[in-house]
């Protein structure tokens, strides 16, 4: 076995638990190297599409029911990698100015990005997701933009 494979069975498993840059994580998949935002302490000031724990870079999959609710200091959000954001998951997040996604989002739940005012034009894009929820955005008076 490598000295890598070994690492992952000590360090890294399903259900494990860390934070980084003030954002709380869960191991999602330790062998897919995927992880859930969980909540936050402090001011973290974005929520990024990967994080690094312990040499391994696992990619941000999801983001938790109220995880990261009414976290003013975030100003920006790469979802690029996330498949799901749950219930109230980024609500009033209200210094968010910069939000990407991608096609792999499958779902957002009800709330998701509520109070969010990122985005001011007349451009309009279809929305792809599949399973979005009652109230994903409202009062937030924006225009969802999908980046592929």
């Amino acid at each position: 076995m490598s000295g890598k494979a070994l690492a992952m069975l000590g360090d890294l498993w399903d259900g494990k638990a860390f934070s980084a840059g003030g954002i709380s994580y869960e191991v999602a998949s330790a062998a897919g190297r995927t992880v859930s935002i969980t909540g936050y302490e402090g001011a973290p000031s974005a929520v990024p599409s990967t994080v690094a724990y312990k040499g391994w870079t696992l990619s941000v999959e999801s983001v938790g029911s109220k995880a990261l609710l009414r976290c003013t200091s975030l100003t920006s959000a790469d979802l690029s990698n996330a498949k799901t954001l749950a219930c109230k998951s980024l609500g009033n997040c209200t210094s968010i100015t910069d939000i990407s996604f991608s096609e792999g989002l499958e779902s957002i739940g009800s709330y998701a990005l509520t109070g969010l005012s990122f985005y001011d034009s007349d451009e309009k894009l279809a929305v792809t997701s599949k399973a979005l929820r009652g109230h994903s955005f409202s009062e937030t008076g924006v225009k969802m933009h999908l980046i592929s």
